[in-house]
């Protein structure tokens, strides 16, 4: 399987622990299309998502890919049911052992004592950070799953309306089968 070349179409989510979440390409509802094949692919995420910087020790053990995925769909199971509106207490009773991990091998920055130093501290534990992050940040009012592939963002838009990913990708889809539904309408009549 070929390596996924990021590219800021890839991080769309508002959040780097939904973009994450996102590393799973589908044009539909099923989350099938991996993208995250190897440490290598985990690695060059974390550095275009921001989580890691080149010069970065990031650490991944030997069952960081593993982990990681594993995180991954626990993040997804539980903002997504946050998204419907529907929680999931069995992911949120999964993610919490994740959570509070993170949190037990944090520090302090001593640059900046609002924030966390994340300096040789796992990925895992960066994602799982940010999410944490994310839940106490107030905007989980905005955040919305794709109408039509398990994407995750929070929606920044003024009317609070955005439907799609990416317009450009699950937007153009829908539109054009709505054509292609009302044509086929058309000439069947």
């Amino acid at each position: 399987m070929a390596l996924h070349l990021w590219s800021e179409q890839d991080f769309i989510a508002g959040s780097p622990c939904l973009d994450f979440i996102n590393t799973v390409g589908d044009t539909d509802k099923n989350r099938i299309r991996e993208r995250l094949v190897d440490e290598q692919s985990l690695l060059t995420w974390a550095q275009c998502s921001g989580m890691a910087r080149p010069d970065d020790r990031v650490q991944l053990g030997a069952d960081a890919l593993p982990r990681a995925i594993l995180l991954r769909e626990q993040l997804y199971s539980f903002f997504s049911g946050l998204a419907r509106h529907t929680p999931d207490a069995g992911a949120w009773f999964q993610l919490r052992k994740e959570l509070a991990d993170a949190v037990a091998h944090s520090e302090l920055s001593a640059s900046d004592p609002a924030s966390m130093r994340l300096e040789g501290m796992d990925l895992c534990s960066r994602i799982a950070l940010d999410a944490l992050a994310l839940l106490h940040s107030g905007q989980l009012h905005r955040l919305k799953e794709c109408a039509r592939c398990t994407w995750l963002f929070l929606d920044q838009s003024k009317a609070q309306r955005r439907r799609w990913c990416r317009t450009e990708a699950c937007g153009n889809r829908a539109r054009v089968e709505r054509h292609y539904r009302k044509r086929s309408a058309r000439e069947q009549d």
